[in-house]
């Protein structure tokens, strides 16, 4: 029996699947780029965080990693996302990806250290890597613990990416004001991009019915 989907409808087959990258250790996050037609993945058994130029889609043979974050061996890496600081559009791609919407000059990756509390950003091609200073750090009365999953807000000049923890917080996170930290949801289960997602749809429905 073909599997279902969270709605209990049975899926279809895709319509074609084509493999990419092979021999990867442990691949956890990706974050697409739709517009540049880039692909981010993160390779979490070697604390390495990979692009790919997706143009040659027709001919998979030819698509090529190329490492743009390298972190110790110790450091959990565990998932990324891109983040546009201009006016432009950005653009929802998926579960998990978020679109720079434009001049990739812009946009700026964003990845979660999970066993180091830690959440950095760097230019999409890895450099002026730095911790984001928004972080509520131990020695204050909430602390981000355990950061896994993270998402850009995809809204105009937000500014802030959601970081859900492994033990189900989720924080609101300023990239531009340092001081802007806000937590959102405080449950004892997994932190995951879902209840990230879920939040920002009831932010969006709440903002349609104030308009």
């Amino acid at each position: 029996e073909k599997p279902k989907n969270i709605a209990g409808e049975r899926m279809t087959e895709p319509e074609f699947v084509d493999k990419l990258v092979d021999g990867l250790k442990e691949p956890w996050g990706l974050a697409l780029d739709e517009p540049n037609f880039l692909l981010f993945v993160v390779e979490s058994g070697a604390g390495e965080i990979h692009r790919m130029r997706l143009g040659n889609l027709q001919e998979p043979s030819k698509v090529s990693l190329q490492r743009v974050v390298k972190v110790n061996t110790y450091t959990q890496l565990s998932e990324v996302a891109i983040l546009k600081y201009n006016d432009g559009v950005v653009t929802d791609t998926g579960i998990g990806a978020r679109s720079s919407g434009g001049d990739f000059r812009d946009a700026r990756l964003l990845w979660t250290e999970t066993n180091s509390d830690r959440v950095r950003r760097s230019t999409i091609h890895g450099t002026l890597q730095e911790d984001l200073s928004a972080i509520p750090l131990y020695g204050v009365a909430e602390p981000l613990i355990w950061p896994r999953s993270i998402v850009a807000d995809p809204r105009p000049n937000r500014d802030v990416v959601y970081v859900a923890e492994y033990l189900g917080r989720v924080w609101e996170l300023g990239t531009k004001n340092s001081t802007h930290s806000r937590l959102l949801v405080d449950h004892a289960s997994y932190g995951s991009t879902a209840q990230i997602r879920s939040f920002l749809a009831q932010s969006e429905r709440s903002s349609a019915a104030s308009a």
